[in-house]
């Protein structure tokens, strides 16, 4: 279980970076969050 909460602290926290870079409009994040699927809530 302990493992599991660091691995979603480590891919939790540079998603939310991600996410606030495309919200930014930086087009290079963007391409990261689409071949990374990561999900941007706000576009």
């Amino acid at each position: 279980m302990q493992n599991l909460g660091i691995e979603r602290v480590l891919t939790n926290d540079p998603g939310i970076g991600v996410a606030r870079h495309v919200d930014t409009g930086y087009e290079i994040a963007k391409k990261v969050a689409k071949k990374h699927r990561v999900k941007i809530p706000m576009k």
